[in-house]
């Protein structure tokens, strides 16, 4: 595709619609109305877009370097369906347990560090307070693996 090309719409748009692809799906929902089908419907199209974005991140993953056409192969397909049903859709961190994890290693460092220059109430205190935040992050990040 030359530069010409890239600026002209049609050419842009046909190169969309080459790689959409279209799937028929039909499923039984017995006793479901019109809203229950049309929400089902959205569910279906919100997975199958799931599953092409995870597609091409699986692609991605495994490129040979150099190579800058992205190419949705039948294993990157596979892969992203078994990490699919393996790790489900991943949520954002919450801001806390964001906070938490990146809190333990700069309070747990600082802790160390201070072990070493207590001569002082300050500094034991500057300690003491390290340690517990330390603690705290710690402990809520091995609260939220475990629940």
């Amino acid at each position: 595709m030359s530069s010409n090309d890239r600026s002209d719409p049609a050419v842009r748009d046909a190169s969309k619609t080459a790689s959409r692809v279209s799937v028929s799906v039909e499923v039984d929902l017995h006793g479901a109305t019109l809203a229950a089908r049309a929400e089902f419907n959205g569910a279906v199209q919100a997975y199958a877009d799931f599953l092409a974005a995870e597609s091409q991140k699986q692609e991605l993953s495994l490129r040979t370097p150099g190579v800058l056409n992205l190419e949705v192969t039948a294993s990157a397909v596979v892969r992203a369906r078994r990490a699919i049903s393996r790790y489900g859709k991943r949520a954002k961190p919450r801001l806390l347990e964001s906070t938490a994890l990146a809190g333990a290693p700069i309070f747990s460092g600082a802790t160390g560090v201070m072990g070493s220059y207590l001569d002082g109430l300050v500094q034991i205190s500057v300690f003491a307070g390290l340690a517990f935040m330390a603690v705290l992050c710690i402990g809520y990040l091995v609260f939220r693996r475990l629940s």
